[in-house]
């Protein structure tokens, strides 16, 4: 008989704004989306002592953590919360790993299944020991096995579970939301790499520098708009920010036939503005609406050959600092 010694939990995130910029010093805005979960319960199991299987049928994996290359992302999250915890004796254990986020979507399921991954095995070796910030660092550590030159927003908007205004190397500031934003997601269903659709950024950054640097800074700009329409209520500038995000996007070559197709049907069915969210290639984009147009611009984007989609609302968090 099996017994749950441990439960944590972790929510998707979204970049409204400053993705792929983000890596090159730019800011960028992102989102929790704590309605998509990654859940993961720690429980006794029958094996040696010491010895960690894992069970995630989203991967179709069923295996001894040390049965993984040492390089493997669960692998890593496992070995460097034991770690951190001092290494201590432990019984056999099962991670069972469930996730309603979407692979490669954009929605840093990687890093959710990290950080939930952490939480319940700190929560159970070491308790009450790991710090928002603690549980961050190794996230973040994890990541570059996922991403290779990560910026860092995945693990601290997903961490916090708050909206956040991130540029890499500086301290994340929480953005207080004046009103509630009501937010349409809606996949592809094509599943992209983000490590490569970096690299193809970095190459042709690379090739042309100036133009890029251009492209980039005009990204800022719109962040800092979208930080001020966030706080102020303005919709109308949001929206309007959220659209040139995504052109800028098209011009730097993230976007594909199957975004731009949902982006466009979005916005003709209703929406004030969508964009693509995450790395591109496929995945996710997302759409601002209002409760009178969330509806038709959903089935708008079922009909229109989406695999998924969901609707949600950043909720005003302007009193809860």
């Amino acid at each position: 008989m099996t017994e749950v010694l441990s439960t944590a939990s972790a929510p998707g995130k979204a970049i409204l704004l400053g993705e792929h910029a983000v890596v090159y010093g730019k800011p960028a805005i992102a989102i929790p989306v704590s309605e998509l979960r990654v859940e993961v319960v720690i429980e006794s199991f029958k094996c040696p002592a010491g010895d960690i299987w894992i069970d995630s049928p989203v991967i179709r994996m069923y295996k001894c953590v040390n049965d993984l290359p040492y390089e493997n992302p669960l692998r890593m999250a496992v070995d460097l919360t034991l770690n951190a915890c001092g290494h201590p004796d432990i019984p056999g254990l099962m991670i069972r790993i469930n996730s309603a986020l979407p692979i490669g979507g954009g929605m840093g399921s990687g890093a959710a299944v990290s950080c939930a991954l952490i939480r319940a095995l700190s929560d159970f070796v070491c308790p009450n020991t790991f710090t928002l910030e603690t549980i961050n660092g190794l996230v973040f550590d994890v990541e570059k096995i996922h991403h290779g030159n990560p910026s860092g927003v995945d693990n601290t908007v997903i961490t916090y579970e708050k909206p956040i205004f991130f540029r890499r190397g500086e301290s994340l500031e929480s953005i207080q939301v004046k009103q509630p934003v009501n937010l349409v997601l809606a996949d592809t269903g094509i599943n992209s790499a983000t490590s490569s659709m970096v690299a193809g950024v970095r190459k042709r950054f690379d090739q042309d520098t100036v133009r890029y640097n251009q492209i980039f800074t005009e990204i800022e700009n719109l962040v800092a708009k979208s930080r001020e329409a966030l706080e102020q209520g303005n919709t109308p500038l949001l929206a309007e920010a959220m659209n040139e995000n995504h052109r800028l996007l098209q011009q730097i070559e993230v976007s594909s036939f199957a975004l731009d197709r949902l982006v466009k049907t979005a916005r003709n069915s209703g929406a004030d503005a969508a964009k693509l969210i995450g790395a591109g290639g496929g995945g996710n984009m997302i759409a601002l609406c209002n409760p009178d147009t969330e509806k038709v611009v959903c089935q708008a984007l079922n009909n229109a050959g989406a695999v998924r989609v969901f609707a949600f609302t950043l909720n005003s968090n302007k009193d809860s600092e």
